[in-house]
């Protein structure tokens, strides 16, 4: 079942406890007949992303997901929307491996805690830093340097902001701040190549 799972649990439920009530009720929902995991994955975001409102961090982790697969990467190639995927895989790099965001990045399921920025919001910020044609001919290990390197560069001269608690006076970490930043990379990087 790819779409319907919470309605169907629901109508056991009542079935249980009055089953001649239910019995014959009518319900939709959409199943999948010996489709393989991917393949529900994609009917599951298709569904979820276009038919339906569902959580955005929850669409691009799924995407990030199928993006694994050659076929479906190739598929959002064509369509111009393999940056999804691609500022998704970032988004979970930068999470994982730069100090800067470790902790700072919520992924779905993920209890706020002391997060500041979804994961959908730390990708969708990451756009426009991706469409930078220097950036674009980067390794993914290089990206992850870089966006590395140039948050340090920020936390260096707004410690404030970065420590433990700042989130809470300022906004740099949080999806208006990180759009900002992002959009600022390109002239930052157009100016630090010059002067190399």
């Amino acid at each position: 079942v790819v779409d319907g799972q919470h309605r169907i649990e629901a109508l056991a439920y009542l079935y249980e406890e009055d089953p001649k009530k239910w019995a014959g009720y009518p319900l939709s929902f959409v199943c999948m007949l010996g489709a393989d995991e991917d393949e529900e994955m994609n009917q599951f975001y298709v569904v979820n992303s276009t038919a339906k409102s569902v959580k955005t961090d929850l669409a691009f982790d799924l995407l990030a997901q199928q993006g694994l697969n050659p076929d479906v990467l190739a598929d959002h190639e064509a369509k111009g929307t393999d940056w999804k995927i691609r500022t998704q895989n970032l988004t979970r790099r930068l999470s994982d491996e730069a100090p800067t965001w470790q902790g700072r990045v919520r992924f779905p399921g993920e209890p706020k805690a002391e997060t500041t920025i979804s994961n959908s919001g730390l990708a969708t910020s990451l756009r426009p830093v991706l469409e930078h044609k220097f950036f674009d001919i980067q390794s993914e290990e290089n990206k992850v340097q870089i966006i590395n390197a140039y948050w340090e560069g920020i936390a260096r001269v707004l410690p404030a902001a970065f420590a433990r608690g700042g989130e809470e006076e300022y906004g740099i970490q949080k999806q208006t701040g990180a759009v900002v930043l992002h959009k600022v990379f390109a002239t930052v990087d157009r100016k630090s190549t010059r002067l190399n």
